[in-house]
């Protein structure tokens, strides 16, 4: 019998190397791991993964600076083009996340959607959020409602 080669673990094995699967992974893992810090916070010089952007401190930041900002500034401020409207979709669900979750229309309750009642390509460019989403201007639909205020 040899021991597991993993310093924590030590059992006693038939196996040449390892006790377990679970053993070999923790000391590949740590050997060789995949992913590494490789970038900077853009604000702050903080370590942060390759794919963000900013650290936790300076994201959580950004998005309470967010309604303050320009439609503009939130749609060509940076991010990929496909999300473009992903921030001022998040901020109208933040704020209608108290309201009653069903369609003002037709009351269904099983999944509704944020409806802004003008459009947000209807604003002009320098309108901040929060006045794009304003309550007074966001409904909450199912699918089919909103398809068709969408589609009159």
């Amino acid at each position: 019998m040899q021991t597991c080669k993993n310093p924590k673990c030590q059992k006693e094995t038939s196996n040449a190397k390892f006790c377990s699967k679970s053993c070999a992974a923790q000391v590949t893992n740590r050997e060789s791991p995949k992913r590494s810090v490789e970038g900077s916070c853009a604000s702050c010089d903080a370590p942060v993964a390759s794919a963000r952007k900013y650290c936790s401190s300076c994201r959580s930041t950004e998005r309470r600076s967010l309604p303050s900002k320009s439609i503009h500034e939130v749609l060509y401020g940076g991010g990929h083009k496909s999300n473009r409207y992903g921030y001022v979709r998040w901020h109208a669900k933040k704020i209608c996340k108290d309201r009653p979750q069903s369609c003002v229309r037709c009351g269904y309750e099983k999944h509704v959607e944020v409806c802004h009642i003008k459009g947000i390509k209807d604003f002009d460019p320098s309108t901040p959020l929060v006045e794009v989403n304003a309550p007074e201007n966001l409904l909450l639909l199912c699918p089919n409602c909103h398809w068709e205020h969408d589609h009159p």
